[in-house]
């Protein structure tokens, strides 16, 4: 599974793995993506006892750079829909880290 995700970004989606490329090489930040055996497992390790709800999916900002967590889909259709989700979420943070590095040019620019 992990394999077929890191082939999918790298050949269909080389604008993105360029990007977190350039942006782990600048930063020495990284991007991690963990697919757990069940949303158990996932909810579990991530302490996301919310009531009612069990996460497939889990994405956060940390210390080493951005985590997106996912439970192992069960057929053809939820792994697009997770491929989709992590795609969605790489394009979310990329807006977030430029919109960053302009509010930090601007600050100098003020100074």
């Amino acid at each position: 599974m992990a394999l077929k995700i890191y082939h999918l970004l790298q050949n269909q989606h080389e604008d993105i793995t360029s990007y977190y490329k350039s942006w782990c090489d600048q930063t020495k930040k990284h991007v991690f993506i963990l697919i757990y055996p069940t949303r158990d497992d996932l909810n579990v390790v991530f302490d996301l006892d919310i009531p009612g709800i069990n996460l497939d999916f889990y994405s956060v900002d940390w210390d080493e750079g951005r985590l997106i967590a996912a439970s192992l889909p069960s057929n053809d259709e939820g792994f697009e829909k997770l491929f989709q989700s992590i795609l969605n979420d790489l394009e979310k943070y990329k807006v977030e880290l430029a919109s960053e590095a302009s509010e930090v040019t601007f600050d100098i620019q003020n100074i």
